[in-house]
This record gives C-alpha cells, sequence and structure tokens, in this order.
C-alpha cells in the first residue's frame, strides 16, 4: 500500500491558486503530490536506526583496531628484544675486532724494530768482512804452527 504525504492539500492549493496557476492546474498538482508513493523514503525513526548500526559498527572497528595495535604492540617489542640480544651476541665481534687491531699493533711494533734491507745488507757485509779476517788470522795461526813444528 502506498503511503502518502502528510500535506495540508488546501492550504497548497490555495498557494498554487495564489502563485498563478489556475484551479484546475492546482487540483492536479495537489493530487498528484499526494498521490505519490512515498513508501521508500526513508522516516527519521529509519534514518535513527541506521544511525545507531553504524555507530555500532564503527565502536566494534575500533575495538578489533585497538585490539590489533596491542597485538602489534606486543610483537614490535618481541622484535625489539630479539634484535637486543642478536646485538648483544655480536659483543663477540667486537672482541674480535679488538683482537684484530691488538694483533696488528703487535705486528707494527715488531716491523718498527725489524731492519730494513739496506740495513741487513750492511749487516751481511760487516760478517763476511769479520769472516774473512778470521780466515786470514786462522790461516796465518795455522801457518805459523806448521813453522814452529
Amino acid at each position: 500500500m502506498a503511503h502518502a504525504l502528510q500535506i495540508d492539500t488546501l492550504a497548497f492549493s490555495k498557494k498554487l491558486r495564489e502563485a498563478g496557476a489556475d484551479e484546475r492546474l492546482a487540483g492536479a498538482i495537489v493530487e498528484g503530490i499526494t498521490a505519490a508513493d512515498t513508501s521508500e523514503l526513508a522516516t527519521k525513526s529509519d534514518l535513527g536506526e541506521v544511525k545507531a548500526e553504524v555507530k555500532a559498527e564503527i565502536a566494534d572497528v575500533k575495538t578489533e583496531l585497538k585490539a590489533e595495535i596491542a597485538g602489534l604492540d606486543v610483537k614490535i617489542g618481541d622484535v625489539k628484544t630479539e634484535l637486543k640480544a642478536e646485538i648483544a651476541g655480536l659483543d663477540y665481534v667486537k672482541a674480535d675486532i679488538a683482537d684484530v687491531k691488538a694483533d696488528v699493533r703487535a705486528v707494527t711494533d715488531k716491523l718498527g724494530t725489524m731492519a730494513t734491507k739496506a740495513e741487513l745488507g750492511d749487516v751481511k757485509a760487516d760478517i763476511l768482512k769479520w769472516m774473512f779476517g778470521a780466515i786470514i788470522a786462522q790461516t796465518g795461526i795455522i801457518l805459523a804452527v806448521v813453522k814452529l813444528l
């Protein structure tokens, strides 16, 4: 069944006539409007129900989002804890780096005390001079001993 608009048809018709419409036109307009099917139009109570439903759905979504955010906060906290543990586990790398630095310092110190090739060449020449000197001296001593005998 079609719902009609609740309007004062006499007052509406009078306004139409005052605006210049003849009586037949005013009657036709009023009849057309009152006969219109308004059953599909939303009422204030319909809008109130929809508003309440939307508010309830928004509240549900807020609750779900809060729960998901709380879950994400927990996961982020877990990841932070894991990362801290992994970083702490990398302390052995720091120790290894310190050991390598110490080894490099030790090698550098040893290199600082080692002779260069030029210095080794000078030492070699000195040793050869002493060796030949010692050989000549020994030869001279041996010859002197052999003459004495």
